[in-house]
């Protein structure tokens, strides 16, 4: 099966509902892709055919100006199929959250928070886009093991940078103007 998100068009995957299908299946984003898996490995994670996730399909494929947006009912979780690419937009709108769940991510293209948090614990986190918290915020913890959140692009702050530092040094990295408030 292959699947096509239109430039136009918005699919929502509802709750924990997937777009699946087995060898060389595939999924070509071009417009708006929202989430609502509260699964803990990930609403977006590698692998094909039932299981766990919203996105369960071989090929995927996540062109510039498309956005995944995370907007589950509960807590959610950024998994290892997370797209990176550059002009990919992804929006956090959960009130309860979105944790990130693999070790080091890096996104190419643009990452909002509308509504809730986005925390990162105990891993690292580098926007190469525009970052725009308009409500809620990044939540950064290191614990342990030195972590950092390099934002290289231009960020709007009208939410908030919550930095919590155990035994390790938790750096922000700014790479573009700082605005807002």
């Amino acid at each position: 099966i292959n699947y096509l998100i239109p430039a136009t068009n918005t699919l929502v995957v509802q709750n924990e509902s997937n777009v699946s299908g087995t060898t060389n299946s595939s999924l070509t984003v071009n417009g708006t892709l929202v989430v609502e898996s509260e699964n803990a490995t990930g609403a977006i994670i590698t692998g094909t055919g039932s299981g766990l996730g919203n996105v369960r399909v071989t090929n995927r494929v996540y062109n510039p100006g498309s956005v995944v947006i995370f907007r589950g009912s509960g807590a959610q979780f950024m998994g290892n199929g997370q797209p990176t690419g550059a002009g990919i937009t992804t929006i956090i709108d959960n009130a309860a959250g979105v944790t990130q769940v693999s070790t080091t991510l890096l996104l190419l293209g643009n990452l909002t928070i509308q509504t809730g948090s986005l925390i990162i614990s105990n891993t690292n986190l580098t926007v190469d886009g525009i970052t725009d918290i308009q409500a809620g915020d990044i939540s950064f913890t290191s614990i342990g093991t030195t972590r950092t959140l390099t934002l290289n692009g231009d960020v709007n702050l009208d939410g908030n940078i919550v930095v919590t530092s155990g035994t390790a040094n938790a750096n922000v990295v700014f790479g573009g103007d700082v605005t807002g408030g």
